[in-house]
């Protein structure tokens, strides 16, 4: 598939709109770590539900966790040292009322130039309900 071009299949009808919040971790002289948020930015990606969502039963309440799979030309990522030494944890991509964190990132510019494949975990304690 090394001659795939998937990139003009990508048209308004398969896109749908998520938010991307790139997180950077700052330690302060003290040794203290935080997180400083960027704003939201949009991005235009293909989502579909992934395998493996997962039902943990606690004494006190479940949690199902949720999966997404997004594939888009926006430069996702995971953690990693940037340009300095500036550390980033993973991004944080909003769809469809549900917050996700990225877990895993594949290069698949094999399809189109630019294009990644994240595998996404919901961290909403409670998730959105689906849409009708």
């Amino acid at each position: 598939m090394p001659f795939l071009d998937v990139s003009d299949a990508f048209d308004a009808d398969f896109l749908d709109e998520i938010s991307v919040i790139r997180r950077q971790q700052v330690v302060s002289n003290k040794g203290r770590g935080s997180t400083i948020d960027a704003p939201a930015v949009t991005a235009y990606a293909v989502v579909c539900p992934a395998s493996g969502s997962d039902l943990e039963r606690l004494p006190d309440y479940d949690i199902a966790k949720r999966y997404i799979s997004v594939v888009t030309q926006f430069r996702l990522q995971t953690a990693s040292t940037g340009a300095g030494g500036a550390t980033f944890k993973n991004d944080i991509v909003v769809w469809a009322g549900t917050t996700y964190e990225v877990i895993t990132l594949d290069d698949a510019s094999r399809y189109g130039q630019g294009f990644v494949e994240a595998i996404c975990a919901s961290i909403d304690y409670q998730d959105a309900p689906p849409t009708p």
